[in-house]
């Protein structure tokens, strides 16, 4: 009930400033409200009011009259509903201020995220970035580069066959330290059909070989397939991602 009364009051101060001179020309000044208690009850004093400067505002759920000059104004209270539909205003008034400060937080991190890839993107090389990339259950990999080897750590590849190692390093090209990858976890990725193939390479004369070894070689981290030596135009798949095509150096 404060606010309507605030509310009533306001009409009340607005209209005895609007009653300007009274008729005997007496200067217009703006009348000065004061309220006492929740009871409705306001005294406007006004030097146009009458000779003891005093007139009294009555405010009460069916309206309000004021006595200025010994005649009566009278004013219609709001209304209950009247009350209601103001509140409702206000109160779409305040989602709406909510809706737009969301949004505005919403943009704003959008922004941040775009800044800091653009910024992640600028430490990359036009090599690093040009390079493809694999997405696993352990993380983002790129693909940095794939060779041909006869041996690894002093077992042969077999007879017309050689290795082709394909060495992986971070999301952003760095290279992978020993420890960085959980190995354990690693090679049970390799071994994952769940969804629908293993970890392989294919290549000319419908070739297809599954890894054969995945970890840390020297300063590189690698995955190792067994290739036979007739064998090109090799392609990495990796399940949940496209194929890629893998070419080797040499």
């Amino acid at each position: 009930m404060k606010t309507k009364h605030i509310v009533v009051l306001m009409i009340v101060t607005l209209m005895l400033v609007a009653c300007g001179a009274d008729s005997t020309g007496r200067g217009s000044e703006p009348a000065v409200v004061s309220v006492a208690g929740d009871g409705g009850q306001a005294v406007v004093a006004d030097e146009r009011v009458d000779e003891s400067g005093t007139g009294e505002v009555v405010v009460s759920d069916g309206g309000m009259v004021a006595e200025v000059d010994g005649g009566a104004i009278a004013a219609e209270a709001l209304t209950e509903e009247e009350m209601s539909e103001a509140e409702d205003e206000m109160s779409e008034m305040e989602a709406e201020v909510a809706e737009e400060a969301t949004e505005a937080e919403k943009e704003e991190a959008e922004a941040v995220a775009e800044v800091e890839a653009e910024e992640s993107q600028d430490g990359m090389s036009d090599d690093e970035m040009a390079k493809p990339m694999i997405e696993t259950s352990l993380g983002t990999f790129v693909i940095d580069s794939a060779r041909f080897v006869d041996e690894v750590r002093g077992q042969p590849a077999g007879p017309d066959a050689q290795y082709l190692l394909v060495a992986l390093a971070g999301e952003k090209g760095e290279e992978l330290a020993p420890g960085s990858v959980d190995l354990m976890a690693f090679n049970e990725a390799l071994k994952d059909v769940s969804q629908g193939d293993l970890v392989h390479v294919t290549g000319s004369d419908d070739f297809y070989m599954v890894s054969t070894m995945g970890g840390w070689l020297g300063d590189e981290f690698v995955i190792g397939f067994v290739v036979p030596n007739s064998v090109t135009d090799y392609q990495l798949f990796w399940p949940g991602n496209e194929l890629i095509e893998i070419v080797p150096e040499g």
